[in-house]
């Protein structure tokens, strides 16, 4: 790969990674913002009104360990999707459980879905290794931003996550879930797609170039 292909990639690459952290950070927020509501609504107390937000940072630490293996083994692009993937199914059981009103349900979703968002952390390391040494904190930077920007967008869906969740026949709190799930299956099948050759595909060669 020339230096002007390379810079090229570097750029599309960034790009797409940018996209799906603001697109995943956006549905991560979007339902933490539900996951005191919905506890207090499951058992009717607002003392666990903090313990699926808890839970999800456990999962986000498994996850960080997880995530980072699959990435060593199966690559960056399979590995994030992965992480990804387990959000997704850990939306639609918080979703689930909110049907049946079942809390431990909904802790076991927050797990999961705590590993959706562990992907959405380490992408900021695969954009840092993209870059020369000198460049990667401000590639770093750029992500830790995108990651704001959902961070502002997701909890202003939750009224609107809510409405069309009931026009579903929902509870009005699976909305924000559901609109998790979407941004973390679309980002997921938008890395498989749009993140070819893999990112460490590059990071090594430049690596060997180097040495």
């Amino acid at each position: 790969m020339t230096i002007t292909s390379m810079d090229a990639y570097r750029t599309r690459t960034g790009r797409v990674l940018f996209t799906g952290a603001a697109l995943g950070a956006t549905g991560f927020f979007a339902a933490v913002a539900a996951g005191p509501l919905a506890a207090e609504d499951l058992t009717g107390t607002v003392a666990w009104s903090g313990l699926p937000g808890a839970i999800g940072i456990i999962g986000t630490a498994v996850g960080a360990g997880t995530v980072s293996a699959l990435q060593g083994r199966w690559g960056r692009r399979a590995g994030l999707s992965t992480g990804y993937a387990v959000g997704v199914v850990g939306a639609i059981l918080a979703a689930l459980a909110l049907r049946a009103g079942s809390f431990p349900l909904l802790l076991t979703a927050a797990v999961l879905f705590g590993i959706g968002h562990a992907s959405n952390q380490l992408t900021r390391y695969v954009v840092a290794e993209l870059h020369p040494p000198i460049r990667r904190g401000r590639a770093l930077g750029w992500i830790v931003w995108a990651g704001t920007i959902g961070g502002v967008i997701g909890p202003s869906l939750l009224a609107p996550a809510g409405r069309a969740a009931q026009l579903g026949g929902l509870p009005a709190l699976a909305g924000p879930y559901l609109v998790g799930a979407l941004a973390m299956a679309v980002v997921a099948l938008a890395y498989q797609a749009l993140l070819r050759p893999d990112p460490s595909v590059l990071a090594v060669a430049e690596d060997a170039t180097a040495a």
